[in-house]
């Protein structure tokens, strides 16, 4: 992000010098933020999938309650993986 190769080449004058410290600023900045783009996608994601779980918590301990057999408490959950 904020190295131009070898160093063979590399700022000489004070405008090439302040023009590369304001490209790694700004390169800093997109960085952050896609970083932070990932990790709110990752865990939205993981909000999901524990908002799931618990529905399907829900839904089991519902279907024990009301004495439903085992295998038609297989086939709703496994409907219900399916959405």
């Amino acid at each position: 992000m904020t190295t131009v190769g070898y160093g063979d080449i590399y700022p000489i004058t004070n405008s090439e010098k302040l023009f590369a410290m304001l490209a790694m600023l700004v390169s800093c900045g997109v960085f952050a933020y896609v970083v932070g783009s990932i990790e709110n996608i990752v865990r939205a994601s993981t909000y999901i999938d524990s908002e799931f779980k618990q529905t399907i918590l829900h839904v089991n301990q519902y279907l024990i309650r009301e004495n439903i057999p085992k295998d038609l408490r297989m086939s709703v959950r496994r409907y219900l993986e399916r959405l």
